[in-house]
């Protein structure tokens, strides 16, 4: 267990409501746009580095796994072992050490910060023959085939094929607790 100060727990509150806000926002904004054919809710039972294979869950978890990709911030394409500016200018590089876990260093200084996505994805289990289920995410289906491009492809899964799918939800990177 993680005990949090006031100031710190004022701060977590404010900045998850923040985000809670403008992923409302983003999710009226695809499908204002008509780019997005459908949203469902998901079972996270497999955890890769750019998307997660799920179970649909408005199907009471009927049907195959079916490739949902993380919003672009939370993949490793494109920023493991990349340099980009921050908001500010500040110049970071990113290096990943698992799904959810990557180092953030400032270039200039080489000063580092372990971050985690947060919440954290938990895939489904099963821990001696009881079943526990998995964290349940937000998708939208995109018209067009995939909704990330790498070096101008779309974005595959394990069997070669394009993902439709992609999440809309309120995760981010946090500063991880050491």
């Amino acid at each position: 267990m993680i005990l949090l100060g006031t100031r710190q727990y004022r701060a977590l509150t404010s900045q998850l409501a923040e985000l809670q806000a403008t992923v409302r926002a983003m999710q009226q904004q695809v499908l204002d746009l008509g780019i997005a054919a459908a949203a469902a809710k998901f079972e996270v039972c497999e955890i890769f580095d750019d998307y997660n294979l799920c179970r649909n869950f408005d199907a009471n978890g009927e049907g195959g796994l079916v490739p949902v990709l993380r919003p672009f911030d939370l993949m490793a394409t494109g920023w493991d072992g990349e340099s980009r500016p921050d908001h500010d200018g500040t110049l970071h590089s990113y290096s990943y050490s698992g799904s959810q876990t990557r180092t953030k260093t400032v270039v200039s200084s080489g000063e580092e910060e372990t971050q985690n996505i947060v919440p954290r994805y938990v895939p489904r289990q099963t821990v001696t023959a009881t079943e526990y289920p998995g964290s349940i995410i937000t998708a939208v289906l995109l018209i067009g085939g995939s909704g990330h491009l790498v070096g101008g492809d779309p974005q595959l899964d394990a069997d070669d094929a394009p993902i439709t799918w992609i999440e809309v939800g309120p995760r981010a990177w946090s500063l991880a607790n050491e």
